[in-house]
């Protein structure tokens, strides 16, 4: 486990992880976020995204039309997502979904631009771990 505890950039999931009803599942949470993080070499994003710094990791967001306009935007698989950055620059996003509703959409989205993705056990998620799975996309 890493020496200092990792956040989430989400600020919804940050405050979700501080009010688990019980501490075995608050330090389930800050195991699986720290694991992942030093797993992918990763750090939390805090900076403009949209789903084209997938595929162009220098990719400049210069509007909110940018970031509005993404069809995976409302996808359920998606839900409570997060932005990463990775040492060589390549983004992730990690989502915390209830089920695996659009995942279809999902793989139509990332096959075609080389965008990894990996659907994980419930048990891997720092959002209600053993609740939601982790889905994690990695960028080209």
């Amino acid at each position: 486990m890493a020496a200092n505890y990792v956040e989430s950039p989400s600020t919804f999931i940050r405050e979700g992880i501080r009010q688990y009803p019980t501490p075995a599942i608050w330090t389930l949470a800050k195991e699986n976020i720290e694991r992942w993080v030093a797993a992918t070499e990763t750090i939390p994003y805090w900076g403009r995204w949209c789903f084209s710094k997938l595929v162009n990791r220098r990719h400049h967001c210069d509007s909110d039309r940018c970031h509005y306009d993404d069809t995976l935007q409302d996808l359920p698989i998606l839900d409570h997502s997060e932005w990463w950055c990775a040492g060589d620059g390549k983004f992730y996003l990690t989502g915390h979904p209830y089920g695996l509703r659009g995942l279809p959409e999902l793989v139509e989205f990332c096959a075609p631009r080389g965008i990894g993705y990996q659907a994980l056990d419930p048990a891997f998620s720092w959002y209600l771990p053993g609740r939601t799975s982790l889905i994690v996309l990695k960028g080209t």
